[in-house]
């Protein structure tokens, strides 16, 4: 199985979404599991997580009301193309958990929905309603 997770909650130091989500990673390492995390930064990246984890960058401006963080905007996953369709159109994940209050939120729903333009996720993410 393999697991794409999304959040604007991240930054270096953050605190409880980033210790949540480093304790999956070890999970993830344990179990053998494959573990996918995107977030915000300064410039596009992607670095490895032991031997199946994967955090994936994507340029994102500083968020207005605390600097520390970053926010990945809808338009920066709205357009077939974006850095973020081109991953979850690579990683093909099993499942896609969306956790983010501000502006991540909708695209949820559009994938939820398989209403996002340009993403093949629609047939590779279990193929099941709930």
């Amino acid at each position: 199985m393999k697991t794409l997770h999304l959040t604007n909650c991240w930054h270096a130091s953050s605190g409880g979404v980033s210790t949540f989500y480093k304790a999956l990673f070890e999970a993830a390492e344990r179990e053998e599991h494959h573990m996918r995390l995107v977030v915000p930064g300064p410039a596009t990246s992607v670095r490895d997580v032991g031997r199946f984890g994967r955090i994936y960058e994507i340029e994102a401006p500083r968020a207005p009301l605390n600097p520390d963080y970053r926010l990945v905007l809808p338009h920066r996953y709205l357009f077939p193309r974006t850095a973020l369709q081109r991953i979850i159109n690579h990683e093909l994940p099993d499942l896609i958990e969306v956790s983010d209050k501000y502006a991540m939120h909708y695209l949820a729903g559009l994938l939820r929905t398989r209403r996002l333009p340009g993403s093949d996720s629609a047939s590779h993410t279990g193929g099941h309603e709930p």
